[in-house]
């Protein structure tokens, strides 16, 4: 496989951006026109793809390369295939065909190595004349290509991450935790925060980033917040901790992890993520109200079945028992019925329930309808 072709190598290329229309080349035009002012000779930077060699920057029009022209007739091109550098001090006695054919008379051009090793293109400098190049020539000449690649280099590392933050921004966007980012240092500048935490609170990218946490939490909370951010920054341990924060929708509960973020061993910067737990609070409320109202229930069937052993017991007499709690009539082995008669705070069922041909009064007294059955088995009492 030729070097040209390599797909590394035109992956390499095509990170970098700089066949890109509308790519910014004024960094590698300026670094030409340095390499003509230091060496005295005109200056190009190509880049080559698959099938084309593209001049990309130049110190000036003269002598200039074709802008494109096909790989088997560039120059440069030579370069990128064989991966060293080439030096042409006679083009007229040269068996290198392209050299010539541009009018040029003397060529030396240092490839273009990027960090891991892919040759995208050359620097090149060129005159009409053949001449030599000395040692200090060829030094300078290796020197401003080794810049012009470390220009392109950290090209390819913005490129690549922009394409990490672009993505990680649509993966974090999609997150309804609430997440942002703040420096370890006090005051604990915001870094980014997503769209959860701006839209629960009501606010906007600029209103936060750049911003102390402080002027955007509560004083109290701020405090509490800037004193777990500092034991997070001291430890390297994560730390919980639970906040509570007004929004468009009223007041919510949050349960927020602090974590730090190392850089190079360093912790820089804290995430901080907050997860909405309002409505896991409800549901244990509503857990709980339930739970106290089953204890309830159970004490009253409790209650009850107290009240028909007590029934049981005076079953003979001609007497009728009014008893705390609705269930009664039931549990005597009566049948429910009657009329219902409020009589001061006491209500009063006539004829509310039968047994053996047999019809009574039940009374629940001085206690609400709701809660009557919680007194059962405080007071059972004969009523004539």
């Amino acid at each position: 496989m030729s070097a040209i072709t390599d797909p590394d190598r035109l992956a390499a290329l095509a990170e970098s951006g700089l066949l890109e229309p509308g790519h910014d080349m004024a960094q590698l035009a300026r670094l030409t026109r340095l390499t003509t002012e230091v060496l005295g000779l005109h200056a190009a930077i190509s880049v080559v793809d698959a099938t084309t060699q593209h001049v990309i920057a130049k110190s000036d029009d003269a002598l200039a390369p074709p802008q494109r022209s096909p790989v088997e007739d560039g120059v440069c091109a030579l370069v990128v295939a064989d991966g060293t550098p080439l030096h042409v001090e006679d083009a007229r006695a040269s068996e290198r065909d392209p050299i010539a054919r541009y009018g040029v008379g003397s060529y030396a051009g240092e490839p273009l190595r990027t960090s891991d090793g892919h040759i995208l293109g050359v620097l090149c400098v060129y005159d009409e004349a053949p001449r030599p190049f000395d040692a200090r020539e060829l030094a300078l000449l290796a020197d401003l290509a080794a810049v012009a690649t470390a220009h392109i280099d950290l090209g390819r590392l913005a490129r690549r991450l922009a394409a990490h933050e672009a993505e990680l921004a649509l993966v974090v966007g999609s997150v309804s935790d609430l997440l942002h980012v703040v420096e370890a240092e006090p005051p604990h500048r915001i870094v980014t925060a997503n769209t959860a935490f701006l839209e629960r609170r009501g606010l906007r990218a600029e209103d936060v980033v750049g911003r102390a946490w402080g002027d955007v939490d509560s004083a109290d909370s701020a405090l509490r917040t800037a004193a777990i951010l500092a034991e997070v920054r001291d430890s390297g341990r994560p730390a919980r901790f639970a906040e509570t924060i007004s929004t468009r929708d009223g007041e919510r509960s949050l349960d927020c992890l602090v974590s730090p973020v190392r850089s190079d061993g360093t912790i820089e910067r804290l995430l901080v993520v907050g997860r909405d737990i309002s409505e896991h609070r409800l549901q244990e409320r509503s857990l709980q109200e339930s739970l106290a109202e089953r204890e309830r229930l159970l004490a009253e069937q409790v209650a009850l079945r107290r009240v028909a052993e007590v029934a049981a017991q005076r079953g003979g007499r001609r007497r009728l028992y009014a008893v705390i709690g609705h269930e009664c009539a039931e549990l005597l082995g009566g049948v429910g019925g009657g009329v219902t008669e409020f009589v001061g705070n006491d209500v009063v069922m006539r004829g509310g329930w039968h047994r053996d041909g047999e019809s009574g009064i039940a009374a629940y007294r001085d206690v609400p309808v709701p809660t009557r059955a919680s007194a059962a088995s405080a007071r059972v009492r004969e009523t004539g």
